[in-house]
């Protein structure tokens, strides 16, 4: 998560009230064991796979979650949850006060404090004597674990849940020191690694992570939640699409407790036979529910990654023209990047809103409009993204000067993504950004 343009340290000390979140001192252990009825023609059975990167200094709200997990009745045996959790020296002395990183099976316990539920022991993080400590920086830590969890407990279904703090969109480190720390945007940092700009998934690895565990297991994602800040860009969407069937998360900062796990998991727990797509809606709704009263300011969106096959080919067009902008038109598309709702990172902005502000100067604009409100299946915001700055649920870069856009342009960085490679977007925000710093005060 995070906001503005911060060092890494300054960005984490913040973002401990905005998180995408939420030992035991006798652990029992458990095997691996099919889920019953895992053939169920109905497919509903569920593996929840939660990647709790608490290796930071989010470890109390991951805690939190856990024991929000423990509180579902999961007696019904449609529904596992398995949680790889990754703790860090220094931040919480609660529950055992271990380190490292274990794999648990989820099971009710009435606990709000103790996690209580069961230690994997047959699995790679399953040892209690703290000699694992997983890097979940890593992308073959993601890929390992979804490879394990599927193949070792099958199940109709996969819900990956991917937690820690998130930053928006970005493939590498961004750019030189500042203060001898790099500013970082990513995923999933894991601070007993290091906390350089490297440290955390960048865009491009969650796909590779993604893509290398459907190749083991023969399986792709069914849903994709992201119970973390800044998340919900069309870069990453993209990025990821042809490796899961559904994506809920936010384009903007997420609170610090998250997605509340007792209700969603209980809907899943009550009804397992639900749609992927319907639950996709429902964890969207479920976010809502919990932050409507809240007076934060919120949003939460799922989208059908399938959609992107059509949704590609217009937006496309829309960037190719964009990109051709005339000199005469420049000052009106400027205005509309400038003026359309943007996040936290402020180089991310709504594009829902960006393509309303362009009705009239790019003839794709209403086209992509349509387009999008196919590929947002659900999109519920709360304060003033439901009124002076409505966000309408997918967000992606545009810088709006060449000081910010350096951060990104160089030819290891925004550009190996896969939106940058299959259409003009790259190149019209080199344009846009060299046009800000030219003649925008």
């Amino acid at each position: 998560m995070g906001i503005k343009e911060m060092i890494h340290i300054s960005f984490l000390a913040f973002l401990i009230l905005f998180s995408g979140c939420g030992g035991n001192q006798s652990l029992p252990s458990v095997t691996p064991t099919p889920n019953p009825g895992s053939n169920d023609p109905k497919g509903e059975t569920w593996n929840v796979l939660i990647y709790l990167d608490g290796d930071n200094n989010l470890e109390q709200y991951a805690i939190e979650d856990m024991n929000e997990m423990e509180k579902v009745n999961y007696t019904g045996g449609k529904v596992r949850v398995l949680a790889l959790f990754d703790r860090i020296p220094g931040e919480s002395n609660t529950n055992g006060d271990w380190t490292g990183t274990r794999l648990y099976q989820i099971t009710q316990d009435h606990d709000p404090q103790v996690i209580n539920s069961s230690v994997v022991t047959a699995s790679p993080w399953g040892k209690i004597d703290d000699s694992i400590e997983a890097d979940m920086s890593d992308p073959n830590t993601l890929k390992e674990f979804i490879t394990y969890c599927t193949n070792e407990f099958p199940a109709d279904r996969t819900l990956l849940v991917l937690w820690n703090h998130g930053g928006g969109v970005w493939p590498r480190s961004l750019g030189s020191p500042t203060n001898g720390v790099d500013i970082t945007k990513g995923l999933c940092w894991d601070d007993t690694t290091g906390d350089g700009g490297w440290n955390c998934l960048t865009t491009d690895e969650i796909r590779e992570a993604l893509a290398a565990a459907e190749v083991a297991t023969e399986k792709k994602i069914d849903l994709i939640n992201i119970d973390a800040c800044l998340t919900q860009t069309l870069e990453l969407a993209y990025e990821i699409r042809d490796h899961a069937l559904y994506l809920t998360t936010s384009e903007s900062l997420v609170p610090g407790y998250g997605n509340d796990y007792y209700r969603l998991l209980s809907h899943l727990a009550i009804a397992p036979q639900v749609s992927s797509y319907d639950f996709a809606k429902r964890i969207v709704q479920d976010y809502f529910d919990t932050y409507r009263n809240s007076g934060y300011n919120t949003t939460y969106s799922a989208l059908r990654l399938a959609e992107f096959t059509d949704f590609i080919k217009v937006f496309k067009s829309f960037a190719t023209e964009l990109k051709n902008t005339t000199n005469e038109e420049m000052p009106f598309v400027y205005q509309a990047g400038f003026q359309a709702t943007r996040f936290s990172w402020n180089e991310l902005m709504d594009l829902y809103n960006f393509a309303q502000k362009l009705e009239g100067i790019n003839s794709y604009a209403g086209a992509l409009r349509t387009a999008l409100n196919k590929l947002i299946i659900k999109n519920l915001t709360t304060g003033s993204f439901l009124t002076t700055n409505p966000a309408y649920g997918l967000a992606l870069l545009l810088p709006l000067n060449n000081s910010k856009w350096s951060y990104y342009a160089s030819e290891n960085q925004y550009p190996v993504l896969s939106l940058a490679k299959d259409t003009d977007w790259n190149e019209f925000i080199s344009k846009y950004a060299a046009w800000g710093s030219e003649n925008a005060n």
